[in-house]
């Protein structure tokens, strides 16, 4: 057995790959959770539910809310890791730097002029991705085996914006939100 880890470890483990998935999935965390809570407190304000979009549908249950933001966890804090993990290499290929030093990080910053128009080419890229990969997932073909589940919140709350099929959320999610750096060959502080 601790020959099988000793081979598995020799294989597969590359420290700039954790660290990517590490800082990246971090980052991408604290600004999922930080809206999501931030939503859900406004929403939970009398005067501004008259003007929620679908107030007619009931409300999901306790239950359902409670099992959607376990799967959401499970969904950032293991599905999300294992796949930036796993596409390193090809960031890498695309010239991607990975900084165990966050002082070597901030010194090798592009320009505010580059962070600028990679971030505003990065949302377009982003968008553009979204709404046709989430116009693909309403075909006939795919929605009943992946992106049904979407769609089982009927009232809108926060959290149900993440409850999607694995499958989903990495194409549509997380390739969205990749797509563009990976494309643009971005800074790491600019993912």
């Amino acid at each position: 057995m601790e020959g099988l880890v000793e081979t598995l470890r020799e294989r597969f483990w590359d420290p700039e790959a954790f660290t990517f998935a590490l800082g990246v999935n971090t980052i991408l965390l604290v600004i999922f959770w930080f809206f999501i809570g931030y939503y859900h407190v406004l929403a939970s304000f009398p005067q501004l539910q008259k003007y929620q979009i679908e107030l007619r549908l009931p409300y999901p249950s306790k239950e359902k809310i409670r099992a959607t933001v376990l799967e959401t966890i499970l969904n950032h804090l293991l599905i999300r890791p294992i796949l930036l993990y796993f596409t390193w290499p090809l960031f890498k290929y695309c010239g991607v730097e990975v900084y165990t030093d966050i002082g070597d990080a901030f010194n090798t910053l592009p320009s505010r002029w580059t962070i600028f128009w990679q971030v505003i080419v990065c949302m377009q890229v982003d968008d553009f991705w979204f709404y046709w990969s989430h116009r693909l997932l309403h075909h006939r073909w795919v929605y009943k085996y992946i992106h049904k589940k979407h769609h089982e919140f009927r009232h809108s709350i926060p959290i149900a914006v993440e409850h999607a099929h694995p499958i989903e959320d990495f194409v549509s999610n997380t390739v969205s939100t990749l797509l563009g750096p990976l494309l643009l060959e971005c800074h790491t502080l600019v993912l």
